[in-house]
């Protein structure tokens, strides 16, 4: 039996998988508009497809400002239950293989300004020796959203 694809991205720095199955879109360049007096990770709303949807912004440093014109969104989930999410690029494949290391049990490290630290469910290293070695935090998308909204 084959498993299923797996996708990655960049979310605040931090490579992330979300679980095989999770709904996701990738818009390149989503034009973004602003809400005044909206909580410090909501960076704005942009449509798809005619509906309004809420974008986060996972980094440790979210000062409440969207500097450029577009941004590069994964939109997780299904209209009209979806959020999207400022990333650092175009989803990847992930390697499915790499086993988990272990859940870090403290904000330590790359993990410090980590603001969805709660929804971090495992850590996976694929060895050096692999073709495509790798390092990355599988999240639970629901508590992903849920930790950003709540920051």
């Amino acid at each position: 039996m084959t498993q299923p694809p797996s996708f990655g991205v960049c979310l605040a720095g931090l490579p992330v998988r979300l679980p095989a199955g999770t709904a996701l879109e990738f818009v390149a360049q989503a034009s973004l508009h602003p809400l005044p007096l909206a909580a410090r990770r909501v960076v704005g709303l942009m449509q798809l497809r005619g509906q309004p949807l809420v974008v986060l912004d996972a980094s440790p440093d979210r000062d409440g400002a969207a500097p450029q014109s577009t941004h590069a969104v994964l939109v997780v989930g299904t209209l009209p239950n979806a959020a999207g999410l400022l990333v650092d690029g175009a989803p990847r494949a992930a390697p499915v293989d790499g086993p988990a290391i272990g859940l870090p049990l403290s904000k330590t490290d790359a993990l410090a300004g980590c603001p969805f630290f709660e929804a971090i469910v495992s850590h996976h290293v694929v060895a050096a020796d692999h073709a495509e070695s790798a390092e990355w935090y599988e999240v639970d998308p629901s508590r992903l959203v849920a930790a950003l909204l709540a920051d």
